[in-house]
């Protein structure tokens, strides 16, 4: 879903864009592919994730323009950094009764949304004045009423900028997937 979020992207004379939780490295990838006056910073909890990511970059030739990097959400962003827009294709499952014990239980596993709540706080340092979070949500898989309440509560406002019906066994109506940007209010 969050790959279609190249066509809202609109990107200016210069932007500083990062994709959090960055995987492969496929949106930091197609984002600088998009335009040649982006910086794209790409991060990752996961060493394997970064080290693959920064393989896929120099596949590309990219390297002068995305900066792969290991970090915790922001804990590995240099403070005074800021960017125009963040990706986070976050996890969608708010379930509290599954546990996100490693790192791959963690890219589709956030009890409660606490994961993607630390990343509100700290997108709040990391943005430019004007900035926005591009993050992908899905009503079927996630819980769409705490996850409005936890972005209004971290003082963002959010509208609905893309959208995407996958067919699925287990709804009838397929799974929805959902591009969500956010501002500060």
């Amino acid at each position: 879903m969050l790959l279609k979020c190249l066509r809202v992207l609109k990107i200016g004379e210069l932007w500083d864009v990062m994709d959090m939780g960055t995987g492969a490295g496929i949106l930091a990838i197609f984002t600088a592919l998009y335009s040649s006056s982006v910086n794209v910073d790409a991060v990752d909890i996961n060493p394997q994730a970064v080290e693959n990511a920064k393989t896929n970059v120099l596949r590309f030739g990219l390297g002068n323009i995305v900066d792969v990097y290991y970090s915790n959400l922001f804990s590995g962003v240099p403070f005074k950094k800021r960017f125009d827009t963040i990706l986070f294709n976050q996890p969608l499952t708010s379930d509290s009764r599954f546990a996100a014990n490693g790192s791959l239980e963690m890219s589709v596993f956030d009890p409660g949304y606490q994961t993607f709540r630390r990343f509100l706080q700290g997108a709040h340092y990391h943005l430019t004045k004007g900035g926005r979070l591009l993050v992908g949500a899905s009503p079927n898989i996630g819980n769409p009423r705490l996850l409005s309440k936890i972005i209004r509560g971290e003082g963002y406002d959010s509208r609905i900028v893309g959208r995407n019906v996958e067919p699925s066994n287990q709804w009838d109506s397929g799974i929805e997937y959902r591009l969500l940007e956010l501002r500060e209010k």
